[in-house]
């Protein structure tokens, strides 16, 4: 399970959390609940996502000269298609 920011509100579970935790929960809510199932909780870390994010697309461009890369993913030319 990871939190918003520093808000400390859900947003990404994993399929054993589910049952235990609600979307946008605030963690002082559920806290006690999350230590008697057994779910760990984590802050989300965009910082360590942007820098594995760069890396990644520098490998993809260095091999798919077509790619391009908008917010959340990549998209590349396959042989016979026109890059969008």
């Amino acid at each position: 399970m990871s939190f918003r920011y520093n808000d400390g509100c859900v947003i990404a579970r994993s399929y054993d959390a589910k049952p235990f935790v609600k979307m946008a929960a605030p963690y002082f809510q559920i806290k006690d609940d999350l230590r008697r199932h057994g779910v760990m909780a984590f802050s989300s870390n965009y910082a360590l996502y942007g820098d594995m994010s760069e890396r990644v697309m520098t490998i993809i461009e260095s091999m798919v000269p077509a790619a391009r890369a908008p917010a959340g993913g990549c998209f590349n030319a396959r042989p016979g298609h026109a890059a969008a």
